[in-house]
């Protein structure tokens, strides 16, 4: 178990305080990596890619770094996953996502593991867009098999009401860049949540 004290500590570190650089998300993996459970793992991962965003462009040698660190993030996001809640496994996924860390294995099992039913709807975008994000045609076709799509579409269409314009756009996007038809009744649906928030439906995004 982790102390208050210990998690207080690590989730100023991941908000900004100690970690304005990759650099210093380096260094705090570095020296804390033993201390991780799935909370920590989780923050880090989505943090690195906001504070790159911040920074100038990578140099070969820091792209290389920085490549080094997400590679290390996702092996022990892989240890750390029978203790995550859904908003972690949702946090990894984006996170690794953003940062160009395309890990088809760690993403089956991140999907494996989650429970959508329990994700809530910025949740599931974040998903969805994560899955886009990572491009491996092989990875949408099993997940396709599977049926994890049609089930991750079935789960943010039960929470479309409570889904804002930013939510229902990146579930447009997240599926439109599988390549992966929700269904017309989804479609409707997503149409008619975004004319009630005084936008457009997106079912041409499908076509």
């Amino acid at each position: 178990m982790y102390a208050a004290a210990d998690i207080k500590v690590l989730g100023l570190a991941f908000e900004g305080h100690a970690c304005a650089s990759w650099q210093q998300a380096a260094l705090l993996f570095a020296d804390h990596s033993h201390e991780f459970n799935a909370v920590h793992t989780a923050a880090l991962i989505s943090h690195l890619p906001k504070v790159l965003a911040r920074q100038p462009p990578l140099s070969q040698a820091a792209a290389a770094d920085v490549a080094q660190l997400l590679a290390d993030l996702a092996q022990l996001a892989e240890e750390v996953l029978p203790c995550c809640g859904p908003r972690e496994l949702s946090n990894m996924a984006q996170g690794l996502a953003a940062g160009g860390c395309y890990s088809r294995r760690l993403m089956q099992l991140l999907l494996g593991r989650c429970v959508l039913s329990s994700l809530r709807p910025q949740e599931l975008a974040s998903l969805a867009w994560a899955v886009a994000k990572t491009g491996h045609q092989l990875l949408v076709e099993k997940l396709a098999e599977g049926q994890q799509l049609q089930q991750l579409a079935g789960a943010a269409r039960l929470r479309f009401n409570e889904c804002g314009a930013r939510e229902l756009v990146a579930l447009a996007q997240g599926f439109a860049g599988l390549g992966f038809c929700p269904g017309v009744g989804w479609l409707a649906a997503h149409s008619q949540r975004c004319e009630a928030l005084g936008g457009e439906g997106f079912s041409a995004r499908f076509v």
